[in-house]
């Protein structure tokens, strides 16, 4: 193969590579829905707006991916989520840890701080850097 021929395969794979990286991207269109459904310990008038900063910052502070919780198989779209469903067990302890997380900082409202601000707990207190879910 010349070097005129090698080069314009290496360009057309190059090209086939990144459609096909970007018309995978494009099929799940999911956005976050106005109103989210099945809420139980989250302000139930969330919009989608308010609720995606909590969400990213739970998989952030517990080093974990949407399906740890929800209903969906970790590497396909979005769009394939079933959000509202009870049927991942990791949903509801994380319901209970959030419970738990507002019934110690409503505890810890009530102390003298020993300082210029509350201790205040969040997941990351917890389940921080390397300490997993």
């Amino acid at each position: 193969m010349s070097s005129g021929k090698f080069m314009r395969f290496c360009v057309m794979t190059l090209i086939a590579v990144v459609f096909a990286a970007t018309s995978g991207a494009q099929q799940d269109n999911w956005t976050w829905p106005e109103k989210p459904k099945n809420l139980q310990v989250l302000n139930k008038d969330w919009p989608g707006s308010r609720l995606s900063p909590v969400m990213r910052g739970f998989t952030r502070a517990l080093g974990v991916r949407c399906s740890y919780c929800h209903t969906g198989e970790e590497g396909k779209p979005l769009s394939t989520y079933h959000f509202a469903s009870d049927q991942n067990p990791n949903k509801d302890r994380a319901r209970e840890m959030l419970r738990m997380l507002g019934s110690v900082n409503s505890h810890l409202k009530k102390l003298e701080p020993s300082g210029d601000q509350r201790i205040n707990m969040w997941c990351h207190t917890c389940h921080g850097e390397g300490r997993g879910p």
